[in-house]
Formats: structure tokens, sequence, C-alpha cells
């Protein structure tokens, strides 16, 4: 990818990103469209801003590669950017005991840029491509784990904490 090309998917995936944080309060939000977007204020709700973006990218990759080979990138890049959002927001957390916006702004920022191009980049690996048909069923495993924990989440801290 060209870097004015990087800089324009950086963008929009990462407005993308934002903008499902509010979905859920748009009128005709349905049950179904929770399992993709998130449905309340609960950190770990955050990981679908960071997973559904980077499923994008894979789809554009291989859209814009003409081939499936290039997807496995930023699957593989979607598990430390999810842990380092909630992370990150855990290690500011103590500290205020509530949540900041504008750290909020910039932990999702600099982890879906960071994602966004590592992604990119592993998605040019040989082992990676090589083993693209691996990573979509990874990448659909997560999409239904995400589905099955918006309805059925455990009762830990992570999933109750809500800013």
């Amino acid at each position: 990818m060209k870097k004015t090309e990087r800089l324009l998917v950086i963008i929009l995936l990462t407005v993308i990103g934002t903008c499902m944080h509010f979905v859920c309060h748009l009128p005709g939000f349905t049950h179904w469209m929770g399992n993709i977007f998130p449905v309340n204020e609960c950190v770990w709700e955050h990981m679908k801003m960071v997973f559904y973006p980077l499923l994008l990218l894979a789809l554009y990759l291989c859209i814009r590669s003409r081939s499936i080979h290039p997807f496995g990138g930023p699957v593989v890049v979607a598990f430390p950017a999810m842990l380092a959002q909630i992370a990150l927001f855990f290690c500011y957390w103590p500290f205020f005991h509530h949540p900041v916006l504008l750290l909020d702004i910039i932990i999702y920022t600099s982890v879906m840029v960071l994602a966004l191009v590592w992604g990119e980049r592993l998605s040019r690996v040989a082992w990676v491509r090589k083993t693209w048909w691996i990573w979509i069923l990874v990448a659909v495993g997560v999409i239904l784990a995400l589905g099955y924990l918006t309805w059925n989440a455990p009762d830990w801290f992570i999933f109750t904490y809500t800013e």
C-alpha cells in the first residue's frame, strides 16, 4: 500500500471503529446488531471496536490483491490490539477511578494506527499468507465468541465495569 492509501485506510477504519461506539443508541438497533456493535459502556465491548475494523482491513486487502492470502495479517494483529486496548485503559484507571475521554481517544487511536499498519505489513509475510485458511477459522471463532459474550458474559470485572 502506498503512504496516501495507507493513511486514508487508517483514517477511515479508525472513524468506523469510533462510530461503532454509538450505533446502539440509534433507533432500530436490534439484538443481532449487538453481536457486532457495542451494546453498552462495558470495557470489554471496546474490543469489538478494534476487531471489526481489522476484519474490514483483511477484507479490503483481499479485494485489493484479488487473493485470499493477505487475510491473516489483520487477524493475527487483532489479539494483541484488543488486549492492548483493554490493558491501557486499566493502566490509567487506578489513578483516576473513572474513564477519561481524552485518554480513551488517544489510546484507541494509537492502538488502531499501530494495529492497522502492523496488520497490513503482516499480510505480506509468507507464513501468514500460507496459513490464510487458519486465520479465517480464527476470525469466525472470534466473531462467534464476541457475539456469545455480548449476551452471556461472565460476572468478571472486565465484563461488568462500565465507563
